[in-house]
């Protein structure tokens, strides 16, 4: 049996324009734009974190932290992922955050993409509050000379010090909340 020349360039270049047309769905990230989604998206990295660190199901983490794992699936799609018909939290995203960080004037929003950077952010925080709390200045020693999204730590003990009697570092939360307003 001979196959048709014509039939095969049309299977061909049907085969082609199917390919092309069917492409990977790519999600867009998430950027809040009111306080409400904001505090939204800030419970959902909190279960997000919650589900890693204590190696829970994730719908219990999201119950937790006072939300679902449909919300979770709407705010961050790309954190999880599918196991034997259970939701489970991947290890690392690229979800950008914006996250408060200590500048040379004082706290301000930076955004930070993928929990990795988020986490060293969170480390850095941690440091200045052993420096300000504790007075221990080898907290900050790791983070000497260290960067992330473009963003250099300040490691400068006395300048620290100084930001934190005028009253501009604001360690409490780490979230920076909304990045632009409506």
């Amino acid at each position: 049996m001979q196959i048709d020349s014509f039939r095969l360039e049309t299977y061909a270049r049907d085969v082609i324009s199917r390919k092309r047309k069917i492409r990977k769905r790519r999600t867009k990230s998430f950027v809040p734009s009111t306080k409400r989604e904001a505090d939204v998206l800030e419970k959902v990295l909190a279960a997000v974190s919650l589900s890693r660190r204590e190696k829970i199901d994730v719908r219990h983490a999201a119950k937790i932290e006072g939300t679902r794992l449909s919300t979770i699936r709407r705010y961050a799609p790309s954190v999880l992922e599918k196991h034997k018909g259970k939701y489970r939290v991947k290890a690392f995203d690229r979800i950008p955050r914006p996250l408060n960080v200590v500048g040379s004037k004082g706290m301000r929003p930076l955004g930070v993409r993928g929990s990795r950077s988020a986490s060293q952010v969170a480390r850095y925080l941690n440091a200045v509050r052993t420096l300000i709390y504790k007075g221990d200045a080898c907290a900050l020693a790791p983070f000497k000379g260290k960067s992330v999204s473009g963003y250099r730590f300040v490691t400068n003990v006395k300048r620290l010090k100084e930001l934190a009697d005028a009253g501009l570092l604001g360690l409490d939360r780490l979230y920076a909340g909304v990045t632009r307003g409506r």
